[in-house]
C-alpha cells in the first residue's frame, strides 16, 4: 500500500508499541514520533529468564511472553495498538550479498539462486523478506545489494500470536540487529554518514552489525553476552548463577589494570570475565572483516563501536572493548533529555537496554523518510490490515470541515 509521505500522515497516526520479546526481560516502550519532536509516553518491562528457564517447551515460553506482555499493556496503559515486535537471537536470521549483474529487482521476479542458498531452512517452511541496498562506494560500477532477513513460519505465527493475545495488532517483526540500526540511524543522524559498529548485548546473545550510511551492511549474532559473563563467574567462585550475577553486577571489570593492592573480590571477578570479554572482542573483530571483505582496498578503517543492550552496562566493560579492539567504544543513550507526554525532561528510559525499543517506535517515521520498502516478517496482508486500522482521529475532523462547508 503505496502512498505519498503527506498523504500517509493525514490518514494514519504511523506511532507503533515497542514490543521487545528478549531472554531477560520482556519490554514495552511507547513514543510519540513527530517530524522534529519526540516525546516519551510510557516503559515498563518484566523479568521473565527464570520462568522461560522452567519452561520445558516451546509452547510453555510462548506462555510466559504471553502472560508477561498481556500484564505490561494493562500496566503501561498504551492507546498505540499497531506493535513492532523484536526477537532476538538466531531465530531471525539476517543475510547481506551483492546481486548477480542484470537481476530484476521487481516484485515477483523470486530470489536469486545465491539469496536461496542462504537460507537453512526448507524454503516452504520459512517467511522470508528483503531489502534493497545500495551498493560500496569507490567502485567505477557498484553493484546493488541485498539485505535477506528469514525466520521460521512457525516462529513468526508464534510472535503474532503473542501480541495479539495481549490486545495489539503485529505490524513489524524484526530482529532486535535491525531495530538498533533503525534507533541509530534516527537519533544519530548526524553521525549515520560514517560506518560504525553496533553491539547490542544481551541475555543470551550478542548482536553485531556494522552500519554504513545509516544502513546495516553485515550482521552476526554471537553466543558470549550476559549470561555467559555470569557462567564464568559461576565457574571460578563455585557458586550459584544467582550469586554469580549480583558479584558481575557489584563488581564487573572494575578492577584497575594493576590489581596487586585491590579488592582480591573485585580482582578475581575482572579476571574470571576477560577471556570471556577478549572473546567477544574477536567476535566483534570477525564481524568487521567479513564487512571489509565486500569493500574496495582503500575503504577507510573503522573507529567506533555504539554499545547497547542490558548487558553493556557491565562496569569497565566500554574500556576493556576499546583495549582489545583499539577501537572507541560509546554507550548508545538515545532518550535523552526527551520529554515526556507531560511536557517535562524524563530520565527513566535512558538505558541503553531500551535502545532497540527506540528502533521500533521510529521504523514508521524513518519509513516516510525514505519511501523504499523495509525487511519485515509480518504477513502483508497482515500489515494491511494493521494500517488500515490505524487511521487517525484527526482525518476524521479534517474530512467533516468542508462537509459541514
Amino acid at each position: 500500500m503505496k502512498m505519498i509521505p503527506g498523504m500517509r500522515s493525514l490518514l494514519y497516526s504511523g506511532d507503533l508499541l515497542a514490543v521487545d520479546l528478549g531472554t531477560f526481560a520482556v519490554k514495552v516502550l511507547s513514543l510519540s514520533v513527530k517530524s522534529k519532536k519526540v516525546a516519551v509516553l510510557g516503559s515498563v518491562s518484566r523479568e521473565v529468564w527464570r520462568e522461560l528457564a522452567a519452561a520445558k517447551t516451546q509452547n510453555e515460553k510462548n506462555e510466559v511472553y504471553m502472560g508477561a506482555l498481556r500484564e505490561l499493556v494493562a500496566k503501561g496503559g498504551f492507546k498505540t495498538r499497531n506493535a513492532a515486535i523484536s526477537l532476538s537471537g538466531n531465530t531471525v536470521i539476517v543475510r547481506f550479498l551483492a546481486l548477480p549483474a542484470g537481476f530484476n529487482p521487481k516484485q515477483g521476479a523470486g530470489l536469486p539462486a545465491q539469496a536461496r542458498a542462504l537460507i537453512p531452512f526448507e524454503e516452504a517452511d520459512v517467511d522470508v523478506s528483503t531489502q534493497l541496498l545500495d551498493g560500496p562506494e569507490g567502485g567505477r560500477k557498484p553493484r546493488q545489494e541485498m539485505m535477506l532477513m528469514s525466520a521460521l513460519k512457525k516462529t513468526v505465527q508464534d510472535c503474532m500470536q503473542i501480541a495479539r493475545m495481549a490486545g495489539l495488532r503485529p505490524a513489524v517483526i524484526v530482529n532486535d540487529t535491525l531495530a538498533m540500526a533503525d534507533a541509530y540511524s534516527f537519533f544519530e543522524a548526524k553521525k549515520a554518514g560514517e560506518t560504525a559498529v553496533l553491539v547490542s548485548v544481551g541475555a543470551s546473545s550478542t548482536s553485531v552489525s556494522v552500519v554504513e550510511n545509516g544502513v546495516p551492511k553485515a550482521a552476526r549474532v554471537v553466543n558470549i553476552a550476559g549470561n555467559a559473563f555470569s557462567r564464568a563467574i559461576k565457574r571460578d567462585f563455585e557458586i550459584d548463577i544467582e550469586e554469580a550475577e549480583k558479584l558481575k553486577i557489584a563488581y564487573g571489570l572494575s578492577a584497575p589494570q594493576d590489581s596487586s593492592g585491590a579488592d582480591p573480590v573485585r580482582a578475581r571477578v575482572a579476571r574470571a570475565l576477560k577471556p570471556v570479554v577478549k572473546e567477544l572482542s574477536a567476535e566483534i573483530q570477525r564481524t568487521i572483516e567479513v564487512f571489509l571483505e565486500r569493500r574496495p582496498s582503500d575503504y577507510p578503517p573503522i573507529l567506533r563501536i555504539v554499545l547497547a543492550g542490558g548487558s553493556s552496562e557491565l562496569k569497565g566493560l566500554p574500556d576493556r572493548l576499546a583495549a582489545d579492539t583499539g577501537m572507541i567504544v560509546q554507550i548508545f543513550r538515545p532518550l535523552i533529555n526527551i520529554s515526556s507526554k507531560t511536557g517535562r525532561v524524563v530520565s527513566a528510559p535512558l538505558s541503553p537496554v531500551f535502545a532497540a525499543s527506540c528502533g521500533l517506535c521510529v521504523r514508521n517515521a524513518l519509513l516516510l523518510r525514505s519511501r523504499s520498502a523495509r525487511v519485515n516478517l509480518v504477513p502483508r496482508m497482515e500489515r494491511r490490515s494493521a494500517v488500515i486500522r490505524d487511521i487517525s482521529p484527526g482525518f476524521w475532523r479534517k474530512l467533516a470541515a468542508p462537509v459541514f462547508v
